[in-house]
């Protein structure tokens, strides 16, 4: 949400007479940067919401229901000592700062809006900090028990205070300059979005090089612009490019929204979505970094592995060529022209000498290291093969050390398997994971994602489960459910919903779809015994789309089948599948489905 100076002046003028004379009833701390207090009078209770987080900052009244609130901070249990009871006297924000005050008796809440610098600030009646919501270990910052010092101010003349008469002085020493850069160089707490309008006001061009006529026409409507900031009224609006403005910008994309006091409900991500999505998604990302990391290591021991065939030829052609091998001897040389040398040994040696080149050359560090090479090894350079022998044994025993290294690998093989199946189990969950978390439009779908990461945590280390943290149960919610030409389309919200949708909601008859290679939902056609039309089978086709990683994508490939195709594999996590036969279909994410109709509730 885009939320400038203007706007925040607006919000506060359209707050102030709604909460004047209500009592500070109850104060929650919704999140580390959201907080919540009720302000009640006569007839209605209002819930005044406070966001100091980065990402949607600002100030309004919340309709929308509220995540449980989180255990209370030192400040919040200062906020409800000396303000809940209370009346608010008087609300006040001077000029266009991002700095609005709540007067309550003798003490005064202060509310920063600076985008990176957001914060809270309760001060008693000399002014002086007595708590404040997020502390700051700078030398000179705000300190509990001192007195409060407001953000020093630009030298410019605010722009909602500086008179008519002033502007011409003040625009003089800029003639010649753009119309839009005048503005901004001579006044302070406009945004972007307001210097056009009052340009386009004032008959000018952004860029048109601002003449003595030119500069009275912009005096004049500036003027005209502080007039529409006096009003008590506004007509809202928000820009095609998603900037706010309390009234209309002249722009030909721009959209009416009903109030500035419920943009946080509009306009921002619900409370609690950006303070929790992102240390879920770096401990993902961490989790699933170090899953890929595993992957790679079982996968170099499987190709290490690969030898296995080279070793039995290996004691073979050692008895093969016993007549050959002189005591005491290092190597067996065979003669490339050998017919002893079939076509597949050829493959593997050559496959063998490419992958130590670029071992020895290819490193992270970019320098040449000396490539690890067991006891046993059969090498080939360009007209012989050299099988590696143990000069203490003779032909026989260093045969069979050859075929003794060769089951050693074959059990290797086997061993390595099972690892490597789940590795790659474990990180397609993480990406389905990762994409849900990415995707959440509530804290309670981030709540669900993080109690399955943590479960699959416990079950691969038990022990973590006396360390488990408790969490506020509040209930999984169920799959989206839509409505299109009489037929139920339900899409699930994370990877184990998806699991109970595909094996526990869906039945058979059903029709089953999921975008082809790529994390996402899974989607389910509720047949009853019917045939599904294929403009049903797209328009589901379509909701798979929108609910997986490449929904930007212009295309997308939509993998579909009746349920009994749907297999769930033995031991593997939430949400993995196997089919047993399907179909593709390709549909645009972005492709509208007129009457498709989402049901808030299961039907």
């Amino acid at each position: 949400m885009n939320l400038d100076s203007v706007s925040l002046k607006a919000i506060v003028k359209e707050l102030t007479p709604m909460l004047l004379g209500g009592v500070l009833q109850k104060i929650s701390q919704l999140t580390r940067l959201d907080v919540v207090m009720q302000v009640r009078r006569p007839g209605v209770t209002h819930k005044l919401l406070l966001r100091l987080g980065q990402n949607s900052p600002g100030l309004g009244l919340t309709n929308q229901k509220l995540p449980p609130a989180e255990a209370p901070s030192s400040f919040i249990m200062l906020l409800r000592k000396h303000l809940q009871g209370h009346k608010i006297d008087k609300i006040e924000q001077h000029g266009l700062e991002r700095l609005v005050k709540f007067y309550v008796d003798d003490k005064v809440l202060v509310l920063e809006l600076f985008n990176r610098s957001n914060n809270l600030y309760l001060l008693n009646a000399p002014q002086k900090i007595m708590g404040m919501l997020v502390r700051d270990t700078k030398e000179d910052s705000q300190q509990a028990g001192k007195p409060y010092r407001p953000p020093a101010l630009p030298t410019k003349p605010d722009a909602s205070l500086v008179t008519y008469a002033d502007l011409p002085k003040l625009f003089a020493p800029f003639l010649g300059q753009p119309a839009a850069k005048v503005l901004s160089a001579s006044l302070f707490g406009l945004s972007n979005q307001q210097i056009g309008l009052i340009v386009k006001m004032a008959g000018l061009a952004p860029d048109e090089s601002l003449s003595e006529d030119g500069c009275a026409n912009l005096a004049i409507a500036l003027d005209q612009w502080q007039m529409f900031l006096e009003e008590d009224s506004f007509s809202p609006v928000i820009s095609s490019e998603g900037k706010v403005s309390p009234w209309s910008l002249q722009d030909p994309g721009e959209k009416p929204i009903d109030s500035l006091l419920g943009l946080l409900d509009d306009l921002a991500a619900p409370v609690g979505i950006d303070d929790r999505r992102g240390p879920l998604l770096r401990s993902l990302q961490k989790a699933k970094d170090k899953a890929q990391i595993v992957l790679e290591r079982r996968l170099e021991a499987l190709e290490s592995t690969r030898s296995a065939p080279l070793m039995r030829w290996a004691g073979e052609a050692i008895l093969a060529h016993i007549y050959a091998v002189a005591p005491a001897s290092e190597h067996l040389f065979i003669d490339l022209s050998s017919e002893f040398i079939d076509p597949e040994t050829r493959t593997l040696l050559e496959a063998q000498n490419s992958t130590e080149k670029l071992s020895m050359t290819n490193n992270k560090s970019g320098k040449k290291v000396k490539a690890k090479r067991s006891k046993l090894m059969v090498g080939m350079s360009e007209e012989q093969i050299a099988i590696t022998l143990d000069p203490l044994l003779n032909a026989g025993d260093n045969a069979q050390a050859y075929f003794k290294e060769y089951h050693r690998l074959k059990r290797a093989v086997e061993a390595v398997q099972e690892p490597i199946r789940k590795a790659r189990e474990e990180l397609e969950f993480l990406d389905d994971l990762l994409y849900f978390t990415e995707s959440a439009v509530e804290a309670q779908e981030l709540e669900d994602i993080r109690r399955q990461w943590n479960d699959l945590k416990i079950s691969e280390n038990p022990q973590l489960k006396s360390k488990a943290t408790r969490s506020v149960q509040t209930g999984p919610q169920g799959p989206k459910a839509f409505l299109y030409k009489d037929f139920k389309i339900l899409v699930g919200r994370n990877p184990r919903q998806n699991d109970q949708l595909t094996f526990k909601i869906a039945a058979l008859g059903d029709i089953w779809l999921h975008a082809h290679n790529s994390p996402g939902a899974h989607v389910v056609i509720k047949a009853a015994g019917r045939r599904i039309p294929a403009e049903v089978l797209e328009a589901a086709a379509v909701l798979a789309a929108r609910s997986c990683k490449v929904r930007n994508s212009t295309k997308v490939e939509v993998s579909y089948c009746d349920l009994k195709q749907v297999k769930k594999p033995k031991g593997s996590p939430p949400g993995l599948v196997l089919l047993k036969s399907f179909k593709v279909i390709t549909v645009s994410p972005h492709q509208e489905i007129a009457g498709l109709n989402e049901y808030k509730k299961l039907p």
